[in-house]
């Protein structure tokens, strides 16, 4: 018995699985169809390629960085106010 070959995704199902795709997430079936896709369809490895990039960008952006000690202050006390009132 053989086994049967998943259907190919569509552009569609790629740009809908492709934000699970950039974070590792997909099932090892779907990274490889999306990979089948990636490699056949130029739109949709454009569309790929630019999103890496993109969260590349960002994650270097906000490397090191963090909430403003003055920022942090204010939200621990309007927490802490609401908590006391609810």
């Amino acid at each position: 018995m053989t086994e049967a070959t998943p259907p190919m995704m569509d552009c569609d199902q790629a740009m809908a699985e492709l934000d699970d795709f950039l974070r590792a997430e997909l099932s090892v079936e779907l990274i490889d169809r999306m990979e089948a896709h990636l490699a056949r369809c130029g739109h949709c490895r454009q569309v790929g390629t630019y999103e890496r990039a993109f969260r590349a960008r960002l994650e270097r952006l906000d490397a090191g960085r963090c909430c403003p000690e003055a920022l942090r202050a204010r939200i621990t006390a309007l927490l802490a106010r609401e908590a006391g009132t609810s």
